[in-house]
């Protein structure tokens, strides 16, 4: 910080200089949970050749034929892509193995260590089975 005592303007003011850094932090960008299910994406080339062939051109205005086409690629590009949830845990395990991991921890963390022995055989049996899958 420096003070400028250059400005003469009549009063007891000065002008007050300062140097400041600073150090950006990352900012962290939110996950989305979902992908878009391009396997199940709807039929839109059928359905627009469908209501394209519905179409009259007869005694109409060039307006009146451009707004046809157009409203229907509106209509069929709203309907929207469905979207794949994403799982929990890891993509190759499945979700009755998941399950059992959660009884597992469950019983971990109520102190039962004898149920929590048992179902580590259980969990290993299932991954085999999955990792097979």
């Amino acid at each position: 910080m420096k003070t400028r005592p250059d400005a003469d303007c009549g009063s007891d003011h000065e002008l007050l200089t300062a140097t400041i850094r600073i150090k950006l932090k990352k900012t962290q960008q939110a996950k989305k949970g979902w992908k878009l299910d391009i396997d199940n994406i709807p039929e839109y080339k059928n359905e627009i050749k469908q209501k394209l062939a519905t179409i009259s051109i007869q005694g109409r205005n060039s307006e009146e034929i451009w707004k046809e086409p157009k409203n229907t690629f509106k209509e069929v590009a709203d309907k929207p892509i469905p979207r794949k949830e994403k799982k929990n845990g890891p993509s190759w395990m499945s979700q009755d193995t998941l399950k059992v991991v959660e009884n597992r921890r469950n019983m971990k963390m109520e102190g039962n260590s004898e149920g929590a022995k048992k179902l580590n055989g259980e969990i290993q049996k299932r991954i085999r089975k999955d990792k097979e899958n």
